[in-house]
């Protein structure tokens, strides 16, 4: 029987055992509560499986259920979960297998991914030299460069305000500039406050958020909004100035943050979202140019389904958005 989780004690652990990531650790949850989305973690008592999932508003008062990078085994009774089957459909993203075997059904539909379905992910058990000879050489010259410049990588204090004002001023000019959506600031800051702590230490075993900063003579010019959970570092956000780009900040950033996360025992540095191998004309190859540089093997997940749970608004749904300019 599949019931509702209330109690958070071991919750991360077994996630983590399943092989789950942050999506689905009970702190980012928590995030998603304070955020204003009403979040139902629930678990089948027989196998064990497991799954997170955060409540999305439709038109008319109705909703849909959202279950990222889950569920964490097979949960064919689901939908015997009454808020659950309150919704219009379920939207889930099976983080290994196929989604007829994540929930003993074959009703479900292709939905255009929420999360990235394709990454690259680097292997952080190697040594320093093996991690530099499996960057593009241009990298490895771009990250001495910086390094020779007087680049300087440090990560902000948990308890810098200032911080997040520093990154959402980058953030701001890099959406512009490459003409893509961020969310809101209060988004960042209430997942830099639920998700605070030391990587080094709390990251394995609740998931860390932290931001990270390269700066030059005074003057910071990229950054990142990295996140920590169990065995991998994740590159979840970016951003960086057009200004001094000749001193390759975002290189020696990204390196930083790479062997920083090894030295603190993490596994693997995720780089979070790719554009598939040979697209070369997809809206993110210019950044997945960037993120092939320093290495690392292409992972593919089978992506994100709806499964319908009330037929007809779940049609007008997919009508209503179709017609959208």
């Amino acid at each position: 029987m599949t019931g509702i989780v209330a109690d958070p004690k071991g919750w991360d652990l077994e996630v983590l055992r399943k092989g789950g990531g942050f999506l689905q650790s009970w702190e980012w949850g928590e995030f998603q509560r304070k955020a204003g989305s009403e979040v139902v973690r629930v678990r089948d008592e027989a196998s064990g499986a497991m799954a997170q999932l955060v409540r999305r508003s439709l038109p008319l008062g109705m909703r849909y259920w959202y279950c990222p990078r889950g569920p964490l085994g097979s949960m064919p009774d689901l939908l015997k979960v009454p808020e659950i089957a309150r919704g219009v459909f379920l939207r889930f993203e099976p983080p290994k297998t196929d989604p007829s075997i994540a929930l003993g059904m074959t009703a479900w539909e292709k939905a255009a991914d929420v999360q990235p379905a394709q990454t690259l992910i680097v292997d952080l058990m190697q040594d320093r030299e093996a991690l530099l000879s499996a960057m593009h050489e241009k990298w490895r010259y771009n990250i001495r460069l910086a390094e020779r410049k007087g680049v300087r990588v440090y990560m902000a204090g948990a308890d810098d305000a200032s911080a997040l004002d520093v990154f959402w001023d980058l953030l701001n000019e890099t959406t512009e500039r490459d003409r893509f959506r961020a969310h809101g600031k209060d988004y960042y800051r209430l997942m830099l406050e639920t998700l605070s702590g030391d990587p080094a230490i709390d990251g394995k075993t609740r998931p860390v958020a932290r931001l990270v900063f390269a700066e030059h003579d005074g003057r910071v010019l990229a950054a990142n909004l990295m996140l920590y959970f169990g065995t991998t570092a994740t590159y979840l956000h970016g951003a960086s100035s057009r200004e001094r780009r000749e001193v390759m900040a975002p290189q020696l950033l990204q390196w930083n943050c790479m062997t920083d996360a090894k030295a603190w025992g993490y596994a693997s540095y995720d780089f979070w979202g790719v554009a598939p191998e040979g697209a070369e004309n997809h809206p993110w190859a210019g950044i997945t140019r960037f993120k092939r540089g320093f290495g690392g093997k292409y992972v593919a997940y089978p992506g994100t389904y709806d499964l319908p749970i009330k037929r007809f608004w779940y049609t007008l749904y997919r009508l209503a958005r179709r017609a959208r300019p």
